[in-house]
């Protein structure tokens, strides 16, 4: 399916009154139709003034030139006085739904943002919209503040602040993306699961996997509240995953591995960015303190690579990982936010 993106004008959202009213009115609940008739009108002509005055930001997503999803934003102050884009809403038609045009539009929001060297982007959610807040934390959203509120004739409630810091909701070098890992990016996992060759280098193992499996495991880590999955794209084709996992933040560590899915992208310093671009997320937006990997002693490849990207090996686990009919010795590697940072962030 062709989604354009695109910025609205005021004559482009005047063109769409109808669509973005409808649209408005997907995202609230619990008012009487003329509640929400009155509300989504007074809400669009807002937006219009502000397209006007030059203070909105408002990207839309079409289908055969009909709007089917917009993202509407504004520029926004912190308490440090840095610049940030505040997202007001997102909202993509219901049909149009678990096919990436969320994450687009907010991909289009970066873009903007960055272009004006704002500092970043923050959202307020509330607390019981568990998909909204699961779709902006696996697009490198983290929570930043609650905000609470007490009503005498309404009960407790709350909204989550979200934030990503630095416009790094993608991470960006040059051609190389790090971006959420989606529903379509199931069989490409499914035939790197399935590969001999990742399977006798990582330390971890799994049986073949099926479509069903595949979507089952897919489920499961977009509800993990201790692992961030990407999927490395270079020139806008996906080759390969990273991972931070076993995020403790507490104890201020977490873990990282990456996998290729093709021999032929090896060797062409797409590990080596991608480490780059994690050790930077970790330590200066989740503000970690330690960074770990795990790899068998005999991946020389992995090890050189980890190595090269700073991580001194700790010590060796004896016989602790069985593939192919025998034990390996596991390696186990570590790398400090002072030495990220002693290592001119590199």
């Amino acid at each position: 399916m062709n989604i354009e993106i695109k910025l609205l004008d005021k004559q482009t959202a005047q063109d769409n009154k109808p669509i973005i009213c409808l649209l408005m009115k997907e995202l609230e609940h619990g008012l009487t139709s003329y509640e929400l008739e009155e509300y989504c009108t007074r809400k669009y002509e807002n937006m219009l003034r502000f397209i006007e005055d030059g203070t909105a930001i408002v990207f839309g997503g079409f289908s055969e030139n009909v709007l089917i999803a917009y993202a509407w934003g504004y520029l926004r102050k912190s308490e440090e006085d840095r610049k940030r884009m505040h997202i007001t809403q997102i909202v993509v038609s219901e049909q149009y739904r678990d096919q990436g045009i969320g994450r687009r539009l907010l991909a289009n929001m970066q873009e903007y943002a960055k272009e004006k060297n704002w500092y970043g982007m923050e959202l307020n959610v509330h607390r019981q919209n568990y998909n909204a807040r699961k779709f902006y934390e696996r697009n490198g959203f983290i929570c930043e503040k609650l905000f609470l509120i007490k009503n005498h004739i309404k009960t407790l409630e709350s909204t989550v602040k979200f934030f990503v810091g630095g416009i790094d909701m993608y991470l960006i070098d040059g051609n190389l993306i790090l971006r959420a890992m989606e529903r379509e990016d199931n069989e490409l996992l499914k035939i790197m699961i399935n590969s001999p060759e990742i399977e006798r280098n990582v330390v971890g193992w799994s049986a073949p996997s099926s479509n069903e499996k595949q979507m089952t495991w897919y489920e499961n880590i977009m509800s993990s509240d201790t692992d961030i999955k990407y999927i490395i794209e270079v020139e806008k084709k996906a080759v390969g995953m990273a991972a931070i996992t076993q995020i403790d933040f507490k104890n201020s560590n977490a873990d990282l591995n990456i996998k290729i899915a093709n021999g032929n992208d090896k060797r062409k310093g797409i590990g080596y960015r991608t480490i780059k671009l994690l050790k930077k997320y970790v330590f200066e937006e989740l503000n970690l303190h330690c960074l770990t990997a795990d790899i068998i002693e005999d991946n020389a490849a992995s090890r050189g690579l980890f190595e090269k990207s700073g991580f001194q090996l700790e010590g060796i686990c004896r016989n602790r990982v069985y593939k192919g009919g025998v034990y390996h010795n596991l390696c186990k590697y570590s790398i400090l936010k002072e030495e990220y940072l002693r290592g001119d962030k590199q």
